[in-house]
């Protein structure tokens, strides 16, 4: 029994991971006012490989991962947290925000 609840709930977990990251992905590539197919070209994947991770019939790998982050200028961690969309976009600005704070203060010191 423990080993079937082990394994239930890493189940859960795997459903729930892709369930925030297929929102995720959708979202940013939608306010990037980016197609699938042109998604899929930055990232050297196929339109129906975009299609596959929004669908939640595919987990990224680590790499498609951290391409994605770059690509939309997001910690990667935007992807994994399950918060409401309304909180994604307030961490999203919170990130850019501190991005330019340290761009700031790099451009002074130097």
């Amino acid at each position: 029994t423990n080993n079937f609840q082990y394994a239930r709930s890493k189940f859960e977990n795997e459903v729930k991971n892709r369930k925030v990251f297929s929102g995720r992905l959708k979202c940013l590539r939608k306010k990037a006012n980016l197609s699938q197919q042109e998604l899929g070209q930055k990232l050297g994947l196929s339109r129906s490989e975009i299609l596959r991770l929004e669908n939640q019939k595919r987990s990224p790998s680590f790499k498609t991962l951290i391409e994605l982050a770059n690509t939309f200028k997001v910690p990667v961690a935007i992807f994994l947290i399950p918060n409401e969309l309304s909180e994604l976009e307030n961490l999203i600005k919170t990130f850019h925000k501190l991005e330019n704070i340290e761009k700031d203060s790099d451009s002074k010191n130097t």
